[in-house]
This record gives C-alpha cells, sequence and structure tokens, in this order.
C-alpha cells in the first residue's frame, strides 16, 4: 500500500479549508480563508518543513488563498511527544483497544507467505478498514469537539515545482521553520490582508539569537540564552558574519552549525534548510558565476 506522503497532507489541509466544523476557525466573517496560517506538525519526512515536496505544497496553500503568510513549524528531535496534536490523539488511540480490523473483507489478497498477489483487492480492504475507523472516530468528540473522520483514497503522488526567482523573495526555510510571505511588489502580491507586517518589519520571523547582558549592553553570545520572539523583534539585531550577507537562521543552533556553509548561497546569501535547495538556487539564479560557500567563524 502507498505510504502517507506530503501530497495526502496537502489533500487533508484543503479539505479541512471546507469543513462547516472548522469554518469558525479558517474563514473570516466575510468568508475567505484567513490571511495567516501557523502550522505545527512532527518531524517526519512527510510533513517536515525542511523537504522540497512540503515547501512546494505550502507554496501552493499560499499563492491559492492569497495568504499574507504561512508558517510551519516541527519539534527539534525527541520533542515530537510535547506537540499539542499529539496530545490530542490519545482519545482517539483509547477507541482502538481491543479493536480488531478484519483484513480480508473481501477476501485473501495475500499468498500462504504474507506477500501481496492481488493488489487491486488489497486497496478494496484497506478502504474498508480505513472507513470502520472513519466511522469510529466520527462517532466521538474531544473538549466537545466533534470529530471529523473520513477516509480518503491516497491518489497518486505529486510534487508541484516552484520557480527559484520567486522562491528567493518570498521563502525562508531553516532546520525546524519554513516561511513563506508576501513582498512588496505591487505587480507579485496582493495588498496584505492582515496587519501582520507592522509587527514583522522585515516580513520574516528574525533568527532566534542568544543574547547576553552585560554591565553596559545587551549583545549577541554563544553562552547566552534564547530570548522571546517579542524582545527579540524589539531589538532588530543581526550578528555581523564574516564574508556573507545575513545570518544563517539556524546560526545559533550548534547541533547545525557543521553544515552552515553547505547549506548558505555564496552569492546572495540566502539560507536554504538543506543543501540540495541550495544547489537548485545556485545553478538556476547564479550559474557559473555563483560563488563558493562562505567558511563561517563561529
Amino acid at each position: 500500500m502507498k505510504s502517507y506522503i506530503s501530497s495526502t497532507h496537502a489533500q487533508d489541509f484543503e479539505t479541512l479549508l471546507t469543513l462547516k466544523e472548522f469554518e469558525e476557525l479558517v474563514k473570516t466573517e466575510e468568508g475567505f480563508i484567513k490571511p495567516v496560517i501557523i502550522v505545527t506538525v512532527d518531524g517526519g519526512p512527510d510533513e517536515n518543513p525542511r523537504y522540497q515536496k512540503v515547501i512546494s505544497f505550502a507554496i501552493n496553500h499560499f499563492k491559492k488563498h492569497d495568504l499574507d503568510a504561512i508558517f510551519i513549524a516541527c519539534n527539534a528531535p525527541g520533542r515530537s511527544a510535547y506537540n499539542h496534536v499529539e496530545r490530542r490523539m490519545a482519545p482517539l488511540s483509547r477507541e482502538l483497544s481491543g479493536l480488531i480490523l478484519p483484513h480480508g473483507h473481501y477476501g485473501s489478497h495475500l499468498d500462504e507467505n504474507g506477500r501481496t498477489i492481488d493488489e487491486d483487492m488489497e486497496q478494496n480492504n484497506f478502504a474498508y478498514a480505513g472507513k470502520t475507523l472513519a466511522e469510529i472516530w466520527s462517532s466521538i468528540s474531544i473538549d466537545s469537539y466533534p470529530v471529523t473522520a473520513t477516509y480518503v483514497d491516497s491518489g497518486q503522488p505529486d510534487f508541484l515545482d516552484y520557480d527559484m526567482d520567486w522562491y528567493s523573495k518570498h521563502v525562508q526555510a531553516s532546520q525546524y521553520l519554513l516561511q513563506i510571505v508576501k513582498c512588496e511588489e505591487k505587480k507579485c502580491c496582493s495588498p496584505a490582508r492582515s496587519g501582520l507586517f507592522r509587527i514583522l518589519k522585515e516580513r520574516f520571523i528574525p533568527a532566534p539569537i542568544k543574547m547576553t547582558q552585560t554591565s553596559n549592553d545587551i549583545i549577541a553570545s554563544e553562552e547566552g540564552e534564547f530570548i522571546e520572539l517579542s524582545l527579540r523583534l524589539g531589538l532588530f539585531l543581526n550578528v555581523p558574519v564574516k564574508g556573507i550577507l545575513k545570518m544563517p537562521y539556524d546560526f545559533f543552533l550548534s547541533v547545525h552549525q557543521s553544515q552552515l556553509s553547505a547549506k548558505t548561497c555564496g552569492s546572495c546569501g540566502l539560507y536554504h534548510a538543506s543543501q540540495k535547495s541550495t544547489n537548485l538556487l545556485k545553478k538556476t539564479l547564479h550559474g557559473e558565476k555563483a560563488r563558493k560557500p562562505v567558511l563561517f567563524d563561529h
């Protein structure tokens, strides 16, 4: 059977926006999708915001619904258990206690060695089990809110390509956070529908910085502590890094510092969540003129 992939998450998101149960949460009084969307996910490859397929579908959501911004964040390794959504899954799991789903409702699709011999029947059997789960989960509520569950065929995986020039102006991707925001060019993006950019003067959430208070100043320091976003926004600090235009977003995440050079474009200074994305930008926008990666001094 097909594994859970990025395209199914994208389909789930689009379906959620049409459900009556979520209308008050996701739509304005005028019936439009709210202009700023924040999503937290766990770190699996099908939804981690640093992967290109996830980015491509997020860009599609952004353009389709005229969003001012979409932010997708994930937890660091070992922290997914603290994700609010993960904790809310407990009532769903409880309903499955002692439940046995027959794997061969329409007949056996396996041979005597347990190998699939009839893929169509396998899919039909899987669909029956999925519909059964949907009926069970749709009969319960969580914190007095109804659960809406529907079985959906996985379909074929899609990959929506994106233009790297557009990407360089609207997207910032880091290890744990994807940001897609409107630019200020009227020919490119429609006017903002929210007051988000009154708060985010540079349009993106600034990189986290460790700060230390000395006797006469507040300075960036490896020995310091990460500060709250509200204070970070008020300080307007950008740590100067030799040979690069802008500090990489993950500069103060020590576990990733060895990868910063390979993930930063030496020509424009744009930091990427993956080396693959960096190489694609260099090839597409800078070609043979692309500069070599900068060696960072920590």
